[in-house]
């Protein structure tokens, strides 16, 4: 079969223009304490990030051949000619978190949508690096929209002789996999407010695997988002648990009170079971067929529970894709940009 499986539910109970745009005065605030071009050091050049991936694999031409498809020349020299891209540090509540913002570079007057971005993984695995940015945030950017992400706390090394004795290093502070670390994605709201870019009338967030668990989270605690999309996202975790039972030590580990209140612990992070109190925003879930990671079974099951509660939503499943839609990367793009475009 050619193309997504597409069901579409729309339903026209959206929440007031004031209680979209409010932002609450009591959410975490980011000091950025340094930010630098994405584009330096070894990212000055497409050259010079060839041969940063190279060093010592100069026999391993298979290794750089496979590096050249997933990130063309042409394309790096486009993406440096047309966007700006930050990484900052940013402290919340006194905890060091890593950032990154992507956006078309800067014309006179133009103000952008808004799109928070969450990644997956826990930890250090899956956290944010240029190729990373390249392949997810910067072809969303290309489009329009103003990306911003967090690596949350945890998700960063850091070196301590670098850093101030006074803050709260990410080697030092867990992350808690839906718990603290989502005041880290909120945080970036005010990273936003500071930008003279950023369109606060309209605000989207975008998250991927676990990202989409914190997209929920991040959502269902700050009013100001007016749409939300999630790819292959977890949204029931003891279903999750069940698929995948090796996660256990993965929630064990970085879930606060996991052993005394486990069942309590998953349900506050799985958001079908608390979708009657969620915001009536619309809602794109985005999945493939094949995902051996977490089961297509949870995009199908929240778009069932919205369409009971009649909320608006779009549901895309792509046949015989995996986890990271790797066969579907530029339909994807177009999916997500045409959807924000329009709900935001």
């Amino acid at each position: 079969m050619k193309g997504p499986l597409i069901a579409l539910c729309f339903s026209f109970l959206v929440l007031p223009c004031s209680a979209a745009m409010e932002t609450d005065s009591s959410l975490p605030s980011a000091k950025i304490l340094k930010q630098w071009d994405c584009f330096s050091g070894p990212f000055e050049s497409y050259d010079k990030w060839l041969q940063m991936i190279g060093k010592g694999e100069a026999s391993n031409q298979k290794r750089l051949h496979k590096f050249k498809q997933l990130f063309p020349k042409e394309s790096f020299e486009n993406y440096q000619k047309q966007l700006d891209c930050q990484v900052f540090n940013y402290l919340v509540d006194d905890v060091l978190v890593r950032g990154y913002s992507v956006a078309p570079k800067a014309k006179p007057n133009e103000i952008l949508p808004v799109l928070l971005y969450n990644r997956g993984g826990n930890g250090l695995y899956g956290s944010l690096n240029f190729g990373y940015l390249m392949r997810n945030l910067f072809p969303l950017a290309e489009e329009g929209f103003l990306m911003l992400a967090s690596d949350y706390r945890g998700g960063t090394h850091w070196p301590k002789s670098k850093q101030k004795a006074t803050d709260k290093l990410s080697n030092d502070v867990n992350d808690e996999f839906g718990g603290a670390d989502v005041l880290d994605v909120l945080a970036l709201i005010s990273v936003a407010e500071k930008m003279p870019q950023a369109d606060l009338q309209r605000v989207g967030i975008l998250g991927s695997s676990r990202g989409g668990m914190q997209s929920y989270l991040a959502v269902k605690q700050q009013p100001i988002f007016k749409s939300m999309a999630t790819i292959a996202a977890p949204t029931d975790l003891l279903l999750a648990l069940a698929q995948r039972p090796e996660m256990e030590k993965v929630l064990k580990a970085r879930i606060p009170n996991y052993e005394h209140d486990k069942e309590g612990q998953l349900n506050a992070r799985s958001a079908i079971a608390w979708m009657e109190q969620f915001p009536a925003i619309p809602i794109l879930l985005v999945h493939g067929s094949e995902d051996t990671r977490v089961s297509v079974e949870h995009s199908l099951r929240m778009a069932e529970k919205l369409e009971s509660l009649q909320r608006e939503h779009k549901l895309v499943v792509y046949p015989g894709d995996d986890h990271g839609l790797t066969r579907n990367r530029q339909a994807l793009v177009k999916e997500l940009a045409d959807w924000f475009t329009r709900t935001l």
